[in-house]
């Protein structure tokens, strides 16, 4: 409390004012009643899980306790034995980035296989049974009293639930369908990285997908959702570490309880994207910079610079830390020599670049465009794959998120986050927002300070220039703010108890319930704006299909228009073909083997202009089918491809249900 009581005790009383006042307000909807959220298919409790189910969560696990046995060692070597839980996190973090690097260096050679990673993993995962168990004591924060252990436990324990039956059903998001998971999917065919020179995602960094390749050859892609699942569990235990240190461990566990309610980030655990893997390595380099800042060990900063490299090889944006995280390095050590602390920053600097560099360097032979397709003004491209007006045409779409640029919009971004989720496509409930202001003080301290800054700078560069105002693109800036929201409730329950003891439990419970009307059941009342539908939350719970109680078919077949065309192409498709997919739902390219070809590629600009150049651009692009969400197909006149005269001459139907359209094209 030191520094902080007269400001504490003018801020309790607002935030119970705004608990009473602003709850009601944010969550009433009309007609408010029973949770929105349902338990997504018939037969709930038909059966138990499947089989298959089971296997891919062990193999999925298989691909973390092998990233476990590699980074041992090395967290050994770097940082001692893990006797903690921020040791034991940093290990599965270094040992899952190296195993992506011995992926990488697999493909390079063309040995990206099946068989040689199934036994690679395993292998690996045998001795990682050996040294979790040897490693981990679970040891209760004694700090914490009984009922708020217990409570936020509970909330832990229901937010995990939720994930894992998330997990475990099929994969239906597009970009986890599109390449996430189809990358991976095709790269264990050829055994190295194929390059789909129509697809501008292609050339990004693919430092997750890599670990996928290695769940997928066990199990497929559940496996994989698995493996991303593990990433959000190291990024809440992560959480709650860097909290310990910063703060307290009562400040540490509340922080992990409003991260993993935060219904974005819950939902980005269900699926099989890699916004969690890359937020997981960036605040695990935060704990070993701030243990860094007290322990003083050149080690440290090696380990500190890993981490921050392998977030950014899972995704560029996870690049717009690392100017934070070097002045933590640089500033947090005060009784280290400034000529020290500049060559621990210049380490970090050095390890933050390395494992991204032959992502880059592959992009630029690729592409023309190390970072492509991003900075197009700057760069340039290949002229095949990115022009001025596909450049043009992906800004426009980037630029539909938020509710604008400037300066006046920055100050309010938190307020705009939190009221308006809608507009950022995604959402991190209120807790956040309630919690983050009571941890400021008059005179903070130095490294806490720093750690806000790196949380600030990344959220500023989101918003400007980064390029889009996504809200699961910001999960590692709440991540980091989460620790300081677990400090602001510590503090209010500390001064509540200062006026009257019961009120300190009263401050517990009104945090517990605003996290529980953030789990999936009341995702769907953060609606608050008219004419805005809030995705990127979770919606339904498909405890159905995780109790085996629906087909995958059935399942898929509900979930996703065109899954039944997809059944089709894969009985007509040969491996090697091409389609080009015009739906809201992306081509399953991991049972089908047919290169997904979106209708906004470059090599297909043809499709936009006239029938004598669409037909041309089929044909040069070997496209042999071309898929319409029926939806779609009704309403896009500008598609050339799909208009009647165009398709009576140039494509065969080969089938057509309630939800969409598969033609084949005439070969003449």
């Amino acid at each position: 409390m030191r520094g902080g009581r007269s400001w504490t005790r003018l801020a309790v009383p607002a935030l119970l004012a705004v608990w009473l006042v602003g709850l009601p307000l944010f969550y009433f909807q009309p007609g408010w009643g029973a949770p929105l959220n349902p338990l997504d298919g018939p037969n709930v409790w038909a059966g138990l899980p499947h089989r298959a189910t089971i296997g891919q969560l062990l193999a999925g696990a298989a691909v973390l306790l092998a990233g476990y046995a590699l980074g041992r060692p090395l967290v050994a070597r770097l940082l001692g034995r893990p006797r903690t839980l921020g040791g034991v996190l940093a290990a599965f973090g270094l040992g899952l980035g190296l195993l992506s690097v011995i992926d990488l260096l697999l493909a390079a050679v063309g040995l990206l296989r099946p068989t040689l990673l199934t036994v690679l993993t395993v292998a690996l995962a045998v001795p990682g049974v050996a040294l979790l168990a040897r490693d981990s004591r679970p040891r209760l924060p004694r700090a914490v009293p009984r009922p708020a252990l217990l409570l936020a436990a509970a909330l832990l324990l229901v937010a995990l639930g939720f994930a894992a039956v998330g997990a475990v059903a099929p994969e239906t998001e597009y970009d986890a369908i599109w390449y996430h998971l189809g990358f991976p999917a095709a790269w264990l065919r050829t055994g190295a990285l194929t390059d789909f020179p129509c697809q501008y995602v292609t050339a990004y960094p693919f430092g997750t997908e890599l670990l996928y390749a290695n769940a997928i050859a066990i199990a497929g892609p559940i496996a994989a959702k698995v493996v991303n699942l593990g990433f959000g569990l190291l990024l809440v235990g992560a959480t709650a570490d860097l909290g310990r240190r910063l703060f307290s461990p009562r400040a540490g566990l509340a922080g992990a309880v409003v991260l993993a309610t935060a219904p974005t980030v819950l939902w980005e655990a269900a699926t099989a994207n890699v916004d969690l893997a890359a937020a997981a390595y960036l605040v695990l380099a935060v704990d070993v910079a701030v243990a860094h800042a007290t322990r003083q060990q050149r080690r440290t900063a090696i380990a500190c610079g890993l981490l921050a490299g392998f977030a950014v090889a899972t995704k560029l944006l996870a690049g717009l830390a690392v100017p934070g995280l070097l002045l933590l390095v640089l500033l947090g050590p005060h009784a280290r020599r400034r000529g020290m602390r500049v060559a621990d920053a210049a380490i970090v600097a050095v390890l933050s670049i390395l494992p991204v560099v032959p992502y880059l360097v592959r992009a630029e032979v690729l592409t023309g465009n190390p970072v492509f397709p991003s900075f197009y003004g700057v760069f340039g491209a290949d002229a095949s794959r990115w022009n001025a007006s596909t450049d043009a045409g992906l800004n426009r779409y980037l630029d539909a998120f938020g509710l604008g640029h400037g300066p006046l919009r920055l100050l309010t971004l938190p307020w705009d986050v939190t009221m308006h989720p809608a507009a950022f496509s995604g959402s991190f409930g209120l807790l956040l927002l309630l919690g983050v202001p009571l941890a400021i003080r008059w005179r903070p301290r130095r490294v806490p300070a720093l750690v806000a800054l790196i949380a600030g700078t990344y959220a500023a560069l989101w918003f400007w220039p980064a390029g889009t105002l996504q809200a699961r693109f910001l999960v590692p800036a709440m991540a980091l703010l989460a620790p300081f929201a677990g400090a602001g409730i510590e503090r209010a329950a500390e001064a509540a108890g200062q006026v009257w003891r019961p009120l300190a439990g009263g401050v517990v419970v009104a945090v517990g319930v605003v996290a529980v009307l953030l789990l999936p059941p009341f995702t769907q009342r953060q609606e608050r704006d008219p004419g805005r539908y809030l995705v990127n939350v979770p919606r339904a719970t498909p405890l159905a299909y995780a109790l085996g109680g629906e087909s995958r078919d059935a399942y898929l077949t509900r979930h996703l228009p065109t899954y039944g065309a997809e059944r089709r192409l894969r009985e007509l498709a040969a491996p090697g073909d091409r389609a080009v997919v015009i739906a809201n739902s992306a081509l399953d390219q991991v049972d089908t083997p047919v290169e997904h070809v979106p209708v906004f590629a470059v090599c297909l600009a043809g499709v936009y202009v006239d029938p004598r150049r669409a037909a041309d651009a089929l044909a040069r692009q070997r496209i042999r089918f071309v898929l319409w969400e029926r939806a779609q197909h009704d309403g896009m006149s500008e598609v050339v491809v799909g208009r009647p005269a165009f398709e009576q001459r140039n494509l065969r139907l080969v089938y057509q249900d309630a939800g969409a359209l598969l033609f084949e094209r005439l070969r003449r």
